[in-house]
């Protein structure tokens, strides 16, 4: 698996799409560079150490996935703006992403309640989709109780 099936394009209508439901802006790529002893899935405490260490400021915005032909997901997330200006994702990943597709969002931080991961997908609303959406918020509550209380399924229509 590459990043191609991984990290969507930011110019791709049903990204943009979902990008709308969210936020204003457009999502851009952002090189990722794992920050040694950096966590998973913890890109909050990542960023702030980096933060502290060398300066620069933390970026909020949504991280966006997607699983190739059924749906996209953006997640809520930090990078860091180097003190030259520069982002980079310090977060180790699961796979090795060159870049992740990162949404900025000036309206939120990390303790808005309002940052919960949205989910969009990329097939026709079938009751197999139905059964897909309904497992995966069962995960959700299971694996990630605090952040994922609840999620949203944003319907995006596409123009044809």
């Amino acid at each position: 698996m590459n990043d191609a099936d991984l990290v969507p394009s930011p110019s791709d209508s049903k990204v943009l799409a979902l990008c709308s439901t969210i936020c204003p802006g457009k999502p851009m790529l952002v090189p990722v560079k794992p920050e040694p002893g950096a966590l998973q899935r913890m890109c909050f405490q990542n960023v702030e150490r980096k933060v502290q260490a060398e300066g620069g400021s933390t970026v909020y915005g949504w991280n966006i996935l997607q699983t190739r032909l059924i749906y996209l997901e953006a997640t809520f997330h930090a990078v860091w703006r180097s003190p030259k200006g520069q982002l980079i994702c310090l977060s180790p990943r699961d796979r090795k992403l060159d870049h992740i597709l990162f949404l900025k969002d000036e309206t939120r931080t990390h303790i808005d309640k309002g940052a919960l991961p949205r989910r969009s997908s990329l097939s026709k609303n079938t009751p197999l989709v139905q059964e897909l959406w309904s497992l995966f918020q069962r995960f959700a509550k299971i694996h990630n109780p605090p952040m994922n209380q609840y999620l949203i399924i944003c319907p995006v229509e596409v123009p044809q």
